[in-house]
């Protein structure tokens, strides 16, 4: 019998009765959303893989915790979204350390000249440095919404959090990084 058509709910029971081969169907059906998600966290396609099939591994050894009080998409979005926010905790400590690239980095980087590139090196390091200042709330709030372009609802649901104080953390992370930014330039 085919699964393609089947609820998550209908393919969630048969996993948890045994039949292991229904998670097929949840990685394929949910594998685009979860590399698309992943994919705004870090820029190698290495990276993306792995992460990617962490979060399903993830959520596989943690279906029973699965409630279904939220529609699954939310849940394994939510996975991948930690995976993705704990690649970037990582890569910062790594900077701290004297490694890795960043994925505003890659963003703020031009390659038409030597010079633009230079420029764009530089505004991504102090970039950078600016969003480490931040408490962890703020950087993660004004992360989802400029570099991942997330909805305040969509994080509200991700963060489990207000869309209220969301945007007030947003605001205050963009205070703190014009201020930041001022200083520095």
């Amino acid at each position: 019998m085919s699964l393609d058509k089947t609820s998550d709910a209908d393919v969630i029971q048969r996993i948890r009765q045994g039949d292991r081969d229904a998670y097929r169907v949840l990685v394929d059906r949910y594998a685009p959303m979860v590399f698309h998600v992943l994919r705004r966290y870090c820029s190698s396609e290495e990276d993306v893989e792995d992460l990617a099939q962490d979060t399903f591994v993830r959520a596989y050894q943690r279906l029973e915790d699965f409630r279904g009080q939220a529609r699954f998409s939310s849940w394994i979005y939510r996975i991948a979204a930690n995976r993705g926010k704990d690649f970037v905790k990582s890569a910062r400590q790594k900077r701290k350390h004297g490694g890795g690239a960043g994925a505003f980095e890659h963003m703020l980087q031009t390659t038409d000249t030597p010079h633009q590139e230079l420029e764009g090196s530089e505004r991504a390091h102090t970039l950078r440095e600016a969003i480490d200042t931040l408490a962890p709330d703020y950087a993660t709030a004004f992360m989802m919404k400029y570099e991942m372009g997330l909805p305040y609802k969509e994080i509200s649901v991700l963060t489990d959090t207000s869309v209220s104080a969301l945007k007030v953390r947003v605001h205050r992370a963009r205070k703190q990084l014009r201020s930041y930014l001022e200083d520095k330039l």
